[in-house]
C-alpha cells in the first residue's frame, strides 16, 4: 500500500469513529428528551383501548380525554392493569399515572423507566435526579 492510500484509510477510519461517537451522543440526548417529555405531558382521560403496535402482548393504551384521543406507551405495569373504561390521571412534572378502576379503587404507577445512566446525565433536570426512584429499580447493577 502506498503513503496515500494508508493516510486515506486512516482518515476514513477517524472520520468513521467521530461519526459513531457523535450518533451515541445524540441518541442519548433524544432519548433523555423524550423521557422529559412523557414526564411533562398531563392529561385526564379515559381508556379506550389497550394494543400492541406488534404482534406482542399489549404495551400502549389508547386515551380519550375531553377534547382529543391519542395513544401512550407508559410502564407495563399500567398497560397490564388498565382495563377499557378505567379512568387515567397524569399530572404534569410527575413520573406517575393514577389509574382509577370503575369500583373506584385508585392506583398511582410511575410512568416511564428511567435508567441510572438518563439519571445521571447531564441532560437530565438535577431537580429530578433523585426523585421517583422506583423507576430505577429495574436497572439497579
Amino acid at each position: 500500500m502506498t503513503t496515500k492510500r494508508i493516510t486515506l484509510l486512516l482518515l476514513s477510519l477517524l472520520l468513521l469513529f467521530f461519526l459513531l461517537f457523535s450518533l451515541n451522543k445524540f441518541s442519548r440526548k433524544s432519548n433523555i428528551e423524550l423521557i422529559i417529555e412523557k414526564i411533562n405531558e398531563d392529561y385526564k382521560g379515559v381508556v379506550l383501548d389497550k394494543f400492541a403496535p406488534r404482534d406482542t402482548k399489549p404495551t400502549h393504551l389508547k386515551i380519550k380525554t375531553l377534547d382529543s384521543q391519542f395513544n401512550i406507551c407508559p410502564n407495563k405495569e399500567v398497560v397490564k392493569q388498565a382495563t377499557i373504561g378505567d379512568s387515567i390521571i397524569k399530572i404534569k412534572d410527575e413520573n406517575y399515572v393514577y389509574l382509577i378502576k370503575n369500583d373506584g379503587t385508585k392506583y398511582r404507577f410511575f410512568y416511564t423507566k428511567i435508567s441510572n445512566e438518563t439519571r445521571n446525565s447531564k441532560f437530565f433536570p438535577k431537580e429530578w435526579k433523585n426523585m421517583w426512584l422506583e423507576s430505577t429499580k429495574w436497572d439497579d447493577k
